[in-house]
């Protein structure tokens, strides 16, 4: 079950960064839309090799697996990142939502 709800994030962000949805929000966010942006994807908790390697396939994603960061350490670098995937390890407070600027998806399995 796990596998399919990583997978379903996965489609999600991959439908996500395909779409005009992209696109519209991309745009509204300061300026205009940027057809060649890169969407900084945060994996903050251990998940299968394959979904890292899925979303490292898309020339779209830039890939950081950091793990295991107490939420202090993840308040300084969550601004940075279109989106996070978790699982049950790490929490994603209001406190971090509120940093999170340019945060567009939380990808959550489990």
């Amino acid at each position: 079950m796990l596998r399919y709800l990583l997978r379903a994030s996965w489609i999600f962000l991959d439908f996500f960064v395909k779409s005009k949805l992209a696109i519209f929000v991309s745009g509204a966010y300061g300026g205009p839309p940027i057809m060649s942006e890169v969407f900084r994807v945060l994996v903050a908790d251990a998940i299968s090799s394959k979904g890292v390697e899925y979303l490292n396939s898309s020339s779209r994603f830039q890939v950081d697996v950091k793990t295991g960061l107490k939420e202090d350490q993840l308040a300084e670098i969550i601004g940075g990142y279109d989106a996070v995937l978790v699982r049950s390890q790490t929490k994603i407070t209001k406190k971090l939502i509120g940093l999170a600027h340019k945060l567009k998806v939380i990808g959550r399995a489990g």
